[in-house]
């Protein structure tokens, strides 16, 4: 299986059993994955997805967004200093 998929599935997993969301897909292309949560707790969420890339050891990789609006804020890293592509 696929790293999107397995990633994908171990988030969707952990935000379920914490009833906090679940994964709604994602796509791979131009060297980049992207993966689609809907999520009741920004925060909790946040802490879900960063234990699962720990594990895979992608953490310095990730970079979480939210869409508010029309507007995508950058989460995570903190100093990511430019706009968001997905």
């Amino acid at each position: 299986m696929a790293l999107r998929h397995k990633l994908e599935d171990e988030i969707d997993s952990e935000l379920k059993r914490e009833e906090n969301g679940y994964c709604d897909g994602g796509d791979i292309g131009s060297g980049t994955i992207n993966m689609y949560f809907n999520v009741k707790d920004v925060g909790r969420a946040i802490k879900s997805i960063n234990k699962s890339l720990q594990r895979k050891k992608l953490t310095d990789k990730a970079v979480i967004a939210q869409r508010i609006g029309e507007d995508i804020e950058v989460l995570q890293p903190n100093n990511y200093g430019r706009p968001f592509e997905y």
